[in-house]
């Protein structure tokens, strides 16, 4: 009974651990798929990416986040 429990452990311990190194070989290479093929050339590139002319950054274009002068004056 003790010699199939301690089967039963040791098959579960190999079965974590190749679980884990495919999750780190995976990752490995996910990682380098990224590095090879550019994501990591221009970081700020996609920080820019929601703002246009008609949307400038740091320029409030609602009307919740207009200072008061303006929406005073607008009415």
């Amino acid at each position: 009974m003790l010699l199939e429990q301690s089967i039963s452990v040791s098959a579960g311990i190999w079965i974590l651990l190749l679980f884990s190194l495919l999750i780190i070989v995976s990752g490995i290479a996910l990682f380098s798929w990224a590095w090879l093929s550019g994501q990591f050339d221009d970081i700020n590139k996609g920080a820019q990416l929601p703002f246009t002319e008609e949307e400038p950054a740091g320029e409030p274009t609602d009307q919740l986040f207009k200072p008061e002068e303006e929406t005073h004056s607008d009415k």
